[in-house]
């Protein structure tokens, strides 16, 4: 077995072929041997195809790497994307505060049809990695658990997230079975009341219970894939529950890979009265108490404070393209959620899958001409709203009224936090009025 697994790698039969770059192939080779050893010798790869190992390997170390090696090679041989995002509908059942779906006024929904997504999937042959996340319920769709088995049967890495509201026993086996690798729980509070608050239309209880039915379930099938996160995306609804999230998870006693911790990805007008941008010293008292309780805390890098974001040109996430529900194509997912889709068709876009070969778009002008721009330091037309990379022009804060752009004074350093003698937080605060006063709990 082992020797006809090193043949299949040797033979470079994953990747449709020796590639002609000489700087191509010692990474593939590089990546190949790594996913050789898992394969062999890692125990939680077991029940995993080769093929499985190699692109799980593939992503991991391609996908948004800070090595300047990859970043270069990125940008000197634009490979065709072997990672991609589809949104698998834009349907949704319940009214998120800080999400832009709330606050459409005009957006059309439309479900992704099964043979409009397997149209498309053929078009990367060569896929390995996909999020399967949009502005919707993806179970909503009534073909995603047949998306979800269209990537099984080819291998391909599947990351998820999920608020959990509509799993079941069957649902939390079909993904424990699947190709999926990570899953993520959309928990943005610690508490039955600030959850519901939020997440207007989803039931805590239910959550909590459907959580535990993920993990019981994965135990019982004996799989370390996917590996289980859980999500909290900061506002000034729940700021003060950063570090008591961390007790709550713990408290559930359950099998979790990590909590990762993110801003809104953009403000806007409905949502100037809950965005808030990340004060000094809460990613240091949250990573203090993970440690302290023994959970590994992701610090996502839209939550970066501005002064400690990497430069534009660093940026190689518009290696994973995303796909809206209706073939719209646009650089990568933290595009979204800044409520103007008619600015992310119109000017971030660069074609629509359902109506152009993917390939003659990732040809084109718009694309290269993004590239060009972020490999020489400067802000691509696609790329004017970014949140993850330092711009030259400075930050972006969006559009937060009719009358243009917002005033940072608005809802920037209005914000702050104070911390009790232990490292806790103790009050949030804005324009210096007590926003919330964080109940005490033993450390």
């Amino acid at each position: 077995m082992a020797a006809n697994g090193i043949n299949v790698l040797t033979d470079y039969t994953m990747r449709g072929g020796e590639h002609p770059h000489i700087e191509t192939n010692e990474i593939e080779e590089e990546i190949t041997g790594a996913a050789m050893q898992d394969f062999l010798s890692n125990p939680h790869f077991k029940g995993k195809s080769l093929r499985w190992a190699y692109n799980f390997k593939h992503f991991h170390t391609i996908y948004s790497s800070g090595h300047p090696m990859i970043r270069d090679w990125l940008y000197k041989h634009r490979p065709y994307p072997q990672h991609i995002e589809i949104e698998p509908t834009t349907a949704c059942d319940i009214k998120c505060t800080m999400c832009e779906h709330t606050w459409w006024d005009h957006e059309k929904i439309k479900t992704l049809r099964y043979d409009e997504y397997v149209g498309i999937m053929e078009q990367f042959p060569q896929l390995q990695q996909i999020g399967l996340t949009g502005i919707g319920t993806s179970y909503l769709n009534p073909w995603y658990m047949k998306m979800i088995d269209y990537c099984t049967e080819r291998d391909i890495g599947i990351e998820l997230f999920d608020t959990f509201k509509d799993l079941n026993e069957e649902r939390a086996e079909h993904l424990i079975k699947s190709s999926a690798y990570k899953v993520y729980v959309s928990l943005d509070a610690a508490t039955k009341d600030t959850y519901e608050k939020i997440r207007v239309g989803s039931n805590w209880d239910k959550v909590m219970s459907n959580i535990k039915t993920f993990d019981r379930v994965k135990k019982r099938l004996k799989q370390h894939f996917p590996i289980f996160c859980f999500h909290f995306i900061i506002t000034k609804y729940n700021i003060h529950e950063c570090v008591k999230y961390l007790d709550m998870v713990k408290d559930l006693n359950i099998d979790v890979a990590f909590c990762q911790f993110s801003r809104m990805l953009h403000p806007y007008a409905e949502t100037l009265d809950q965005f808030v941008h990340i004060p000094e010293g809460l990613e240091a008292a949250v990573r203090q108490r993970g440690a302290e309780l023994g959970i590994q805390v992701v610090w996502n890098g839209n939550a970066t404070l501005e002064k400690d974001k990497a430069p534009v040109e660093a940026c190689t996430v518009w290696e994973q393209p995303f796909i809206f529900s209706d073939g719209t194509v646009i650089p990568c997912c933290s595009l979204n959620e800044e409520n103007d889709r008619d600015h992310q068709r119109n000017v971030a876009s660069y074609g629509n899958v359902l109506e152009k070969n993917f390939r003659e778009i990732w040809q084109g002008w718009d694309f290269n001409n993004m590239i060009d721009h972020l490999d020489q330091g400067k802000t691509a037309p696609n790329c004017v709203n970014c949140i993850l990379y330092r711009l030259p022009e400075g930050p972006y804060y969006g559009e937060a009224s009719e009358d243009g752009a917002a005033n940072i004074e608005k809802y920037d350093a209005e914000c702050d936090i104070e911390y009790d003698d232990k490292g806790n937080i103790d009050t949030v605060l804005v324009d210096g009025e007590v926003l919330h006063q964080v109940e005490k709990f033993e450390a």
